[in-house]
C-alpha cells in the first residue's frame, strides 16, 4: 500500500476516533488504538502531563469524563493531519461540568503516533481559559 494511501486510512480512523468521543462511546474509542495504548492528558504531575496506560485505563478514564462532563463536545478546528506514523489533530473542548455547571471552552491539539493502523499514542497540548461559572 502507498503511503499516501495508507495517510487517507489514519485521517480517516482520527475523523472516527473524534466521532467516538462525540457520541461518548468508550468501547468505540478502544477500538482504535493498541492494546498497549498511551494517552497522555494535557494535566498531571509529569513534564508531559499524566500517562494513562491500557485499553482498560484508557476506557476508565473516558468513562469518567464522560460522566463529569455529559454534554462534552471535541469540535475540529482544522483538518486532521497524518505524516507517516504521525498525525495531529486540532480540536475545541466545549462542555458543562455536571458537579456544579461551570462552563469550560478548551482549544487543543492532539498529537497521534501509530502502530499497525491503529493510535498507540495520544498526547494532547491545550489552552485553557477559566471555566465560566453559572450565575
Amino acid at each position: 500500500m502507498s503511503d499516501s494511501n495508507e495517510n487517507q486510512k489514519l485521517v480517516a480512523l482520527l475523523g472516527a476516533f473524534c466521532e467516538a468521543f462525540n457520541q461518548h462511546d468508550p468501547e468505540a474509542i478502544v477500538s482504535m488504538i493498541t492494546d498497549d495504548c498511551e494517552f497522555r492528558p494535557a494535566m498531571g504531575d509529569n513534564s508531559f502531563g499524566a500517562s494513562i496506560k491500557g485499553k482498560q485505563a484508557i476506557k476508565e478514564a473516558f468513562v469518567s469524563t464522560f460522566a463529569m462532563f455529559p454534554d462534552a463536545k471535541w469540535v475540529p478546528r482544522n483538518h486532521n493531519e497524518v505524516f507517516g506514523e504521525r498525525g495531529f489533530s486540532e480540536w475545541t473542548f466545549i462542555a458543562t461540568r455536571k458537579s456544579d455547571g461551570a462552563f469550560f471552552e478548551v482549544d487543543g491539539v492532539d498529537l497521534f503516533f501509530f502502530k499497525d493502523g491503529k493510535i498507540c499514542l495520544k498526547d494532547a497540548y491545550r489552552k485553557q481559559r477559566d471555566p465560566k461559572l453559572p450565575s
